[in-house]
């Protein structure tokens, strides 16, 4: 085989995306037997196998590790060149599927009015929200596992770009009882039981283990959730606490009978960014993508 074609570059894609031929399959609305003929002439033309079978699907050797990014940006460079005038100055043009890694806590604070606002103004375009469990920034940009990366991460260096989206702070969440807004004491919140969601939450349970522990204080974790859907429900019907991000937890209050409450310890507030590779850095789709998050950020 002398020539790539695109056909082939968007399998690989596909196929290192999903980890598995048949989702891939899917991912391209072609079949199985096609994305593995596909794989089987890159396969030839690298001079890699690219993906060795396992258990779950495929995995990708290092060579395809190095490949993804650079294919990744040479199918966006190409897919904005080919835009036309027109697609430029209408985002309801566009039809792009947005891949953002992030957390729990944002999924569910910016995920649905994201959606909607995409629904309105792009609604060809699609949205896949991947969580970030234990893996950075810069597992997931790299590699081209996503596009965006939705994270209080720390500071980032080239080829990656952030952007400070808002801030937020912690505060405690207990069954109402007339203290909604007053400030709970330090002893009071080592006494009581608490709620752990440390899956979902790992920046949130060390800052609380490292403000303690500077304290010499120690906190009682009652039960451990793995992750927050069922948090309301237990604090209605327990005596239970737990610290949350203030922005979630006024979400999660809605329709529920707790109380919100000043946090006794000194958390400082911490900060949300966006966060991209820069090989979506110059393309329009997925700089206008990313104009619509922070739009999103600034109406909540």
């Amino acid at each position: 085989m002398k020539n790539l074609d695109l056909v082939q570059l968007r399998t690989f894609l596909a196929v290192f995306r999903e980890g598995n031929v048949s989702r891939a399959a899917l991912t391209l609305e072609s079949n199985q037997s096609t994305v593995s003929k596909e794989i089987a002439k890159l396969r030839l033309y690298f001079g890699d196998a690219l993906f060795l079978r396992t258990a779950q699907g495929v995995e990708p050797t290092h060579k395809a590790r190095a490949l993804a990014p650079r294919i990744e940006q040479a199918l966006s460079l190409l897919d904005d060149l080919l835009q036309t005038d027109k697609e430029r100055l209408e985002p309801s043009s566009l039809d792009v599927r947005f891949r953002v890694a992030t957390t729990e806590y944002l999924s569910y604070l910016l995920i649905p009015a994201l959606t909607a606002h995409l629904q309105l103004h792009a609604p060809r375009c699609s949205l896949e929200v991947l969580d970030m469990a234990d893996l950075g920034a810069e597992d997931w940009l790299l590699g081209g596992r996503a596009d965006l990366v939705l994270s209080s991460s720390a500071a980032v260096s080239y080829p990656l770009f952030r952007q400070e989206l808002f801030h937020d702070r912690y505060v405690v969440v207990m069954r109402s009882c007339g203290r909604n807004g007053q400030a709970m004491a330090l002893d009071e919140f080592c006494r009581r039981s608490h709620i752990g969601v440390p899956g979902h939450n790992g920046s949130r349970e060390r800052r609380l283990a490292d403000a303690l522990q500077t304290r010499q204080l120690q906190r009682q974790v009652q039960v451990s959730l793995p992750h927050f859907l069922a948090v309301p429900g237990v604090l209605e019907r327990t005596d239970f606490v737990i610290s949350l991000a203030e922005r979630m937890a006024r979400l999660l209050c809605a329709g529920h009978k707790l109380d919100v409450l000043e946090h006794p310890l000194d958390l400082a507030p911490f900060c949300v960014y966006q966060i991209w590779h820069e090989r979506t850095r110059a393309s329009f789709a997925y700089a206008w993508f990313r104009e619509q998050v922070s739009h999103v950020c600034r109406e909540l």
